[in-house]
């Protein structure tokens, strides 16, 4: 998941939150509500925002909470994270081919 974080900071460029400094990258959910509609979704995005922070204790939390959700829940939430890898690194492709 190393890449995750090379994408990410590639798609911010200068706006990327310093690590170093102590900043992060969180969620702000501008429809209310949005992600407690959608729990594979919000595990998605959780997962690469803490992973991408080095939180070393959520992010193996979450992962633990998708896989004790079991069943189709489970797979969803897999589903969900690839998807949004596979978004993260079209929209870098994008951005190199911009600059």
């Amino acid at each position: 998941m190393k890449i995750v974080r090379t994408i990410l900071t590639k798609i911010c460029g200068g706006h990327a939150p310093d690590r170093d400094r102590g900043n992060m990258f969180y969620i702000e959910e501008l429809q209310p509500g949005t992600l407690s509609e959608d729990p594979p979704k919000a595990f998605a995005a959780r997962l690469l925002l803490v992973y991408y922070n080095d939180d070393k204790d959520t992010a193996p939390a979450l992962f633990r909470a998708a896989l004790e959700a079991g069943g189709m829940q489970y797979v969803d939430s897999g589903c969900a994270l690839v998807a949004d890898v596979a978004r993260i690194a079209r929209l870098a492709l994008e951005k190199g081919q911009e600059s």
